[in-house]
């Protein structure tokens, strides 16, 4: 939940099989809050560029099973040369077809 006029923004993530006690919704924004929501996976769906509302196929808590919507649907313009929640390189081209674009949530996904 966002609120008190807090503005956001958030990329690549995943928000699925949450459930607050004000609303079913994944994300609720209150007292006049924005959130600018791209290329993610939620549940329900959420407008904005990218966006996806498939359910994101984890086989673990945070892990892309390997038929996930969620395996290189992050950003396509994002650049980050970090590692991802298991120490792995954070973009990877999880679907081999030679493109790498972030996964996302917290983990990409390695075939």
């Amino acid at each position: 939940m966002l609120g008190g006029n807090i503005d956001s923004t958030m990329s690549n993530c995943i928000l699925y099989s949450n459930n607050g006690a004000d609303t079913d919704n994944q994300i609720y924004l209150k007292n006049g809050a924005d959130c600018d929501v791209g290329y993610c996976c939620i549940q329900g769906g959420f407008g904005g560029i990218g966006n996806i509302q498939s359910n994101p196929l984890l086989n673990r808590l945070y892990h892309l099973s390997s038929n996930s919507p969620c395996i290189d649907s992050g950003d396509p313009l994002y650049s980050f040369n970090g590692l991802d929640i298991d120490r792995e390189l954070r973009i990877n081209d999880g679907d081999n077809n030679g493109n790498y674009i972030i996964d996302m949530g917290a983990d990409e996904y390695y075939p």
